[in-house]
């Protein structure tokens, strides 16, 4: 079946939003195929994992990518457990050309709380992905700009607890502090997100493991540098 997004414009073609009184469409929902048959948001069939995984792949070779964006762009709150899954992977270049896809679609969801919540809940439950997504920043993907913008706070915590849990592992700190190093660079908002359960010296901790020396022109700020470095002496070793 195929499912397209509901015409919101009247008949002089003026388009306006969901809320807006001038909108006499039913708010939410699909235009079924040639029926031209309205559904309603609690009528629109959830996504299928295999078929989110499907619709990437799609994309990604430059095969049925209409179709498959629809599909995809159908995505609600509840939806994203199944997205986060059909990232999932164990060839790490279909996990990243999956997730690449995914992630404009999980930054809109993102834009609400329980949005937000769900997909912190799975992405608490992925170090890995976060990892992963973490490393599109170096690619200028302006969709995880906006998701790392609306997850800050929260996940900026997660992180450093994570971090204070394994500052006696060199190699898994080292990676979490490369993902706080994307996701922010200010001391005080980091001493911000802090966890307030933790120790004094546990968090100076963190904080150490996170900061070099002040630089003279740009203050304090993560060292990506010195992160890189270890990491090949580490592998190297």
């Amino acid at each position: 079946m195929t499912y397209l997004p509901i015409d919101r414009s009247d008949g002089a073609g003026r388009r306006f939003g969901p809320t807006d009184p001038r909108n006499n469409r039913p708010l939410g929902g699909l235009k079924v195929g040639k029926e031209g048959r309205f559904v309603l948001d609690e009528q629109i069939p959830a996504l299928e994992v295999e078929q989110i995984g499907a619709a990437c792949d799609n994309i990604v070779r430059g095969t049925q990518v209409y179709s498959s964006l629809l599909y995809l762009g159908r995505a609600r709150n509840g939806d994203i457990p199944a997205l986060l899954a059909a990232s999932e992977s164990s060839e790490v270049r279909v996990r990243w050309e999956r997730l690449w896809v995914l992630t404009p679609f999980l930054s809109r969801l993102a834009r609400q709380e329980e949005g937000r919540a769900a997909l912190l809940q799975g992405l608490q439950e992925d170090l890995a992905g976060i990892h992963l997504l973490s490393k599109f920043a170096e690619q200028n993907n302006p969709s995880l700009t906006r998701m790392f913008k609306r997850l800050h706070d929260p996940l900026l915590r997660f992180l450093l607890r994570a971090l204070a849990e394994d500052v006696d592992d060199p190699r898994r700190s080292a990676l979490i502090s490369g993902i706080v190093a994307v996701l922010e660079q200010k001391e005080d908002a980091i001493r911000k997100c802090l966890p307030e359960d933790l120790p004094e010296p546990l968090a100076q901790t963190v904080m150490d493991i996170l900061y070099t020396k002040p630089n003279i022109d740009y203050g304090s700020r993560l060292s990506s540098t010195l992160l890189r470095d270890k990491l090949e002496g580490w592998r190297r070793g």
